[in-house]
């Protein structure tokens, strides 16, 4: 079992003389421990497409003073990463870190690229009783590269400090004293420096607006569902809690989003993969519907009087749903480990590092990108009015989902906007989110009571007391024609002309 903890720390490059001093002046520091001397040999593997390399993911086994096993390091923001440890003597990877990185490795093989020696001077500030505040090591490096083209032998120092128990003002203030005795920010991760190579800093996005071409805006977003959707992947295989809703909402999104601007795109590259991704979110479907339901199904049976509460309900529809579940979570496990889903990511990689962006894309996205997102609007406002209309319940309950649906597009479209134009479409955004949420508690009542019509025909004819499912079915009624209420002002409010000025 891998061990799992996140990692903050700063790294710097410095000259072979540079001499590290005046750390117990930092604050909160009370004493710096003695120095420590430590050798390291780690041997780093990668696919040969370097696929971990390009993540920002290091996969590592350490030997060396003691410290034997893997560890795999996976980035959790700008500084931030979650390091996952496996004390091992193997040289084979474990298999519970190839499953923590298996959205990046996929199916491809997994081979040795490079060694690193380090040899590691450490001193540790320390805080009041003797606290770990931080950790700061001064490294001497010699690394080298293996297979092709091969022969490349580096070295460098470098400093480093990794946070324990201090504050992110003592952070700052250690980053200040290193950079005042001469050191600059590292340039390139360890192993890219290794591998002769450089990735590109990961500093901030360029800023966008209305005035920049349409293509860098609908991509910066597609670049952070496909990140979205690659960090809900473990999630998915371990069956962590509302792992599976958020890899569908971010495959949502990036269908929607090359759906309302396909003309920005080549449809004839980019339909292939929204179907797709339409395919895999039915199928996270399948455990997300029952996972809804359970939870709805239990509240409300914990609200009822336990003298209403009839008949083993509880129980029932805890089995139904959960067989549900697991048929649903395996079903999804299926495809997350089939070489169907390892292209999609493929494909998913490759839209967003290069769009095939059409002629249209370089104009501003003032001009370009308004259009679909007022065209997202109307289609939605054509819908409520026919739902208001309509002559049954049946008709206006399908209505009102497909409003539901449209609801979700509009709010989608002007997120993926919002970096752009700013304030006027995150209002927009949040204004359908309002009405996606009311009709998605009007479309869950609906399902919920076809869902206990079928159980209690069920429960009936094995012999069971059906009191509480009738209960149950006549309170989502009323739920459904309490939503149906507020969805008035709700819309009212939603389709205010002033949410839409920008759009003009």
């Amino acid at each position: 079992m891998a061990s799992e903890y996140h990692e903050l720390e700063r790294k710097f490059d410095v000259t072979p003389d540079l001499a590290l001093s005046g750390l117990e002046e930092l604050p909160e520091v009370r004493s710096v421990s003695p120095s420590q001397d430590i050798q390291l040999d780690m041997d780093y593997y990668d696919t040969s497409g370097r696929s971990l390399l390009a993540a920002g993911i290091t996969l590592r086994r350490n030997r060396g003073d003691g410290n034997t096993g893997w560890t795999l390091e996976i980035p959790a923001g700008r500084h931030d990463r979650r390091q996952f440890t496996a004390v091992s003597t193997s040289t084979e990877i474990p298999a519970e870190l190839v499953d923590q990185a298996r959205a990046w490795i996929r199916d491809h093989d997994v081979a040795l690229v490079a060694n690193i020696r380090t040899h590691r001077t450490t001193c540790w500030l320390l805080g009041a009783d003797d606290q770990v505040l931080a950790r700061i090591n001064d490294d001497s490096v010699i690394a080298g590269a293996e297979g092709p083209p091969g022969g490349i032998l580096v070295g460098w120092r470098e400093w480093e400090v990794e946070l324990a128990e201090g504050s992110d003002r003592l952070l700052r203030a250690t980053r200040r004293r290193m950079l005042d005795l001469g050191a600059i920010p590292a340039r390139s991760a360890t192993l890219s420096r290794a591998l002769g190579e450089r990735r590109a800093a990961s500093g901030a996005t360029a800023a966008l607006s209305a005035a920049t071409p349409a293509g860098p805006v609908l991509q910066s977003y597609l670049r952070e569902q496909v990140q979205a959707l690659l960090g809900c992947d473990h999630g998915v295989r371990n069956d962590q809690h509302d792992a599976v809703h958020r890899m569908r909402v971010a495959s949502r999104r990036l269908r929607t989003a090359l759906s309302t601007f396909g003309l920005l795109v080549d449809r004839s590259l980019t339909d292939p993969i929204r179907e797709e991704l339409q395919e895999l979110a039915t199928i996270l479907g399948l455990a997300r519907d029952a996972e809804v339901q359970q939870a709805r199904f239990d509240h409300a049976i914990q609200a009822e009087p336990a003298e209403l509460t009839m008949g083993p309900i509880q129980e029932w529809i805890n089995q139904d749903l959960q067989t549900q579940y697991a048929h649903g979570h395996a079903e999804a496990l299926r495809a997350v480990s089939s070489k169907r889903y390892f292209r999609l990511l493929d494909q998913l990689d490759a839209l967003a590092a290069a769009p095939p962006f059409t002629e249209i894309a370089a104009l501003p996205a003032g001009k370009v990108l308004t259009k679909p997102v007022r065209r997202a609007y109307e289609k939605l406002a054509a819908d409520v009015s026919g739902a208001r209309a309509a002559a049954t319940e049946a008709e206006r309950d399908e209505l009102l989902h497909d409003a539901r649906k449209l609801a979700k597009r509009l709010r989608y479209a002007a997120e993926a906007v919002a970096p752009a134009f700013g304030h006027p479409a995150t209002k927009l955004a949040e204004a359908a989110g309002s009405v996606q949420e009311i009709l998605g508690e009007h479309q869950d009542s609906v399902v919920a009571r076809q869902v206990l019509t079928e159980m209690a025909a069920r429960a009936y004819l094995e012999g069971q007391n059906t009191f509480s499912f009738g209960r149950l079915h006549a309170h989502e009624q009323i739920r459904a024609e309490q939503a149906e209420r507020k969805f008035g002002a709700v819309w009212d409010k939603g389709s205010a002309e002033k949410l839409r000025r920008w759009l003009r």
